[in-house]
């Protein structure tokens, strides 16, 4: 809804710090979750390929 708001440029600046917070808080996550690919891959676990990982959504 944040983004939907942001897009038609209607957020209010509470909202607008809400948002931005959230694509901290997602940003903070992808990054763990690419050093913890890297890792088991350094560790030489079997990586999957992209087309092999489910799609939650």
């Amino acid at each position: 809804m944040l983004l939907e708001k942001n897009q038609a440029g209607s957020l209010t600046a509470d909202e607008q710090e809400k948002l931005m917070a959230l694509q901290a808080i997602c940003d903070r996550l992808m990054l763990r979750k690419a050093y913890a690919w890297s890792m088991l891959r350094w560790r030489g676990y079997p990586i999957p390929a992209m087309k092999d990982l489910a799609i939650v959504g």
